[in-house]
């Protein structure tokens, strides 16, 4: 089976709706996996962190981003290191493991990989106001038709704790709740012309500005 980088962005219709029980994303969604980033991020937040944050250079924690890892501390390098590996290690116990993508699309989990994360990276959580992260996790899962690379934590929407040939019953009934929800996001008609246009009834885009509608 071909690989292929995951992508997918929650529509904004979604997003603006704020469920947060269906759409919402935390650590304890995503068993062992969702520990380890609660771990670290956890780490980044407390005394010890903040001294070798202090120790680089930096007074406000959310500026660490923007130090290159050359300039960090030497301590926080090694730290950062040390929980890549032991990550790593616990992780395996996730490999073989259900998982519902937030594309509505169920897979078994193949691999689970934890690495320093890149300076673009570390930016951009920092652009995005997301937690303090030194570390980004890639996860491997293979569904029915795709096997997908490059599948951020975040994009995983629940993960069996047990693991199994079958999704559990808590998995299926979140797939069917989001495939429902962006079925109804897909079709949504927001006026009398747009459902028009989606009949077919009257011409849209290229068509038309040539028909000089």
């Amino acid at each position: 089976m071909k690989k292929e980088t995951f992508r997918f962005d929650i529509p904004s219709g979604i997003v603006a709706r704020g469920d947060v029980k269906l759409w919402g994303w935390s650590p304890d969604y995503i068993g062992v996996i969702g520990v380890c980033v609660e771990r670290h991020e956890e780490w980044t937040e407390d005394d010890q962190a903040y001294a070798m944050y202090e120790r680089s250079g930096v007074q406000e924690p959310q500026k660490i981003a923007c130090v290159p890892w050359h300039e960090l501390d030497d301590d926080l390098i090694v730290e950062c290191q040390s929980q890549v590996f032991a990550f790593n290690d616990v992780s395996r116990a996730a490999e073989g493991c259900m998982a519902l993508l937030y594309s509505g699309e169920v897979g078994t989990i193949r691999k689970v990989e934890f690495r320093l994360a890149t300076e673009e990276e570390r930016l951009a959580n920092l652009r995005d106001e997301l937690p303090i992260s030194f570390i980004a996790c890639e996860v491997e899962i293979e569904t029915d038709k795709k096997y997908y690379t490059n599948v951020r934590e975040y994009d995983i929407r629940h993960v069996d704790n047990v693991k199994a040939l079958m999704p559990s019953m808590e998995l299926r009934s979140l797939q069917r709740s989001i495939r429902k929800d962006l079925y109804a996001e897909k079709n949504k008609i927001v006026s009398m012309e747009e459902w028009k246009k989606k009949k077919g009834l009257i011409p849209s885009g290229e068509n038309a500005n040539e028909n000089g509608v």
